[in-house]
């Protein structure tokens, strides 16, 4: 049974009948206190803990209590848990990098004085995630102090602003431990700044990059080529236009990562008409691809689309989003459930022409059992019907739209009708040629 002592808080000391201490939190080892200090908000933890004493200070800095903080410069909707901060001015940003010196990851919604960015290297070398503004300007000293602070930075999200100069790209080359790069266009007011970036000294550096974003960027083919090859056996995600200018498609660099590239999203299709087919080949040939996102617009060669998961198909293939998949027809849906049976998140935006007969293969799909979204897509309203009743566990995000019609506009006393039908009264069928003539170029 406990002691009357005990109940209050008090305890004896062994081999002392009547010593008595008293214990508190401050009797707690380390390790207890951190792991209380875990269950604190970010706010908590700045504005509270550290100011209780010097030991809790220390505590509270402690690399295991932000791993998983995120501090926001700017728009504070990107805020939705207790382990996010926002603050949209830059004294606040300086107060909370000099308060948390163990602080990983920082997003920035706006930009930002230089000061701001050379308070963060100096105060938060611990920081592993970065992400600035498309229109942040950089000094060579930025950059220089970034990577040489802030060498633990595994992402890195930025404006080609950063990659201007040779000496800027082989600072950011030394990044030991960077693994994720995504590059933006640099935009003031609103309206993109373009110059060309220096790419190669990427190649050289940079040992574990395994995913870069090279965004709506134009991309030099020579060092793109340069990049590529010697990254081959590292890279696992690229993110790129699908040609830099429109002929020379990027994607015939692409077949020496048939066995490595994992992630392969496509932007802006612009390939000439007479290469769509090979392009769309290409991609077929990487097979070891498990997430795919490319655009497949309304001027994309009847069939062509379907040849990226014929020729044996994606067997690896989990996810496939086609956004803007004007050009998706009921042959490439076809080749897909034929093509990709591992398949677990399908994505179609505003495709054009889809029907019951295409999603009827859907069903072979086994594994497609997290989502499959149809958003803006026209066709046959009940084309999906039959997938409901026969893959319970599937989430249909939006449904199929009736395709438009054309109307016939007569005159204000006659109804409205489909374009192909025209109507039947004697005073039109009596109408003459110029009546017919108008018709025809309302049509």
């Amino acid at each position: 049974m406990a002691s009357e002592s005990e109940h209050s808080g008090e305890c004896h000391a062994a081999g002392e009948d009547t010593a008595v201490r008293r214990t508190s939190i401050d009797h707690l080892p380390d390790e207890i206190l951190i792991n209380i200090f875990s269950q604190l908000s970010f706010s908590e933890l700045v504005d509270v803990v550290r100011k209780v004493c010097r030991r809790w200070r220390k505590l509270s800095r402690d690399s295991k209590l932000w791993a998983d903080k995120e501090y926001h410069v700017g728009v504070s909707r990107h805020c939705n848990s207790k382990n996010c901060k926002s603050g949209r001015t830059e004294r606040e940003a300086i107060r909370i990098f000099r308060s948390a010196r163990s602080l990983r990851k920082v997003y920035m919604w706006r930009t930002v004085n230089r000061h701001v960015i050379n308070v963060l290297c100096n105060k938060c070398r611990r920081l592993t995630d970065l992400h600035l503004h498309s229109a942040q300007v950089f000094s060579y000293s930025t950059v220089t102090d970034l990577v040489e602070q802030c060498s633990r930075i595994q992402t890195l999200r930025a404006s080609d602003e950063l990659l201007r100069t040779e000496r800027a790209s082989v600072a950011v080359s030394r990044l030991q431990h960077l693994r994720v790069l995504r590059l933006q266009e640099r935009h003031v007011l609103n309206t993109p700044v373009v110059h060309p970036f220096v790419l190669r000294p990427l190649a050289d550096g940079c040992p574990r990059l395994v995913e870069i974003d090279f965004g709506h960027l134009s991309v030099n083919m020579d060092d793109l080529k340069y990049f590529l090859n010697a990254k081959k056996n590292t890279l696992k995600s690229l993110r790129i236009k699908w040609s830099m200018d429109g002929t020379r498609s990027l994607l015939s660099l692409l077949p020496v990562y048939a066995d490595s590239l994992e992630c392969l999203e496509l932007y802006e299709y612009d390939i000439a008409r007479d290469l769509a087919r090979e392009a769309f080949t290409t991609v077929g040939s990487l097979r070891n691809l498990r997430e795919l996102w490319m655009s497949v617009p309304d001027r994309v060669p009847p069939g062509a689309a379907a040849l990226a998961f014929t020729n044996g198909g994606l067997q690896e293939l989990k996810v496939l989003g086609l956004p803007y998949g004007c050009g998706v027809e009921d042959n490439t849906v076809i080749a897909i459930s034929r093509g990709c049976p591992s398949l677990r998140q399908l994505s179609i935006t505003r495709a054009r022409k889809l029907s019951p007969a295409a999603f009827s293969e859907i069903d072979h799909l086994e594994h497609l059992e997290v989502e499959l979204s149809v958003e803006g897509c026209q066709g046959d309203p009940k084309a999906t019907d039959r997938l409901t009743e026969q893959m319970p566990n599937l989430v249909i995000r939006g449904t199929v739209r009736a395709r438009l019609q054309l109307f016939y506009f007569g005159p204000p006393e006659d109804n409205i009708v489909n374009a192909d039908k025209r109507p039947e009264s004697d005073e039109d069928s009596d109408s003459d040629s110029s009546v017919g003539s108008n018709d025809s170029e309302r049509g």
